[in-house]
């Protein structure tokens, strides 16, 4: 696949902006991705660096091995488990108010029982991530707010009851 890319870069006509994703896996990184802004000299980089993230994945379970549960779920596909989402300002009915991120937390919170919380947001291509809970943000049209999340799994369902 990164061979591939870099071919597509290389024939690339008049050296216009190219801007590939490629994925190694079946995941969520693609979603995160967001290509900084650069001088006109340089590149940005064109993939996600799978191999990168699941080495100090691996490197941080190796030193504190009692982490490995939680950071699994993460990492590898679960039923029911946690997953990275993006949700747009406009389904959460933000558009055109201005809140903190704290109260953004406390309505995930309330949304998805106790099961959601916000990591960051999305303006445009431009990303704020872990911002202060006393932040205030306006919230257009355009912003999508970046959570981890899970599904209630059945035997949730029934705790419930």
């Amino acid at each position: 696949m990164k061979s591939i890319m870099l071919v597509l870069r290389k024939l690339n006509p008049l050296g216009k902006d190219l801007h590939v994703v490629g994925e190694n896996y079946e995941d969520q990184t693609s979603l995160l991705a967001v290509p900084p802004k650069l001088l006109e000299t340089s590149h940005a980089p064109d993939f996600v660096n799978t191999e990168a993230i699941v080495a100090r994945f691996l490197a941080i379970n190796l030193a504190y091995p009692q982490i490995w549960d939680a950071l699994s779920e993460l990492f590898n596909y679960v039923e029911y488990g946690p997953e990275f989402d993006l949700l747009s300002a406009s389904e959460l009915g933000l558009v055109n108010h201005t809140t903190s991120f704290g109260v953004i937390n406390h309505l995930l919170d309330k949304l998805y029982d106790g099961h959601a919380i916000a990591i960051g947001y999305l303006t445009g291509s431009k990303m704020s991530v872990n911002p202060a809970p006393g932040e205030k943000i306006t919230w257009l049209e355009n912003n999508r707010l970046v959570c981890v999340r899970r599904d209630k799994s059945p035997a949730m369902l029934q705790k419930d009851k």
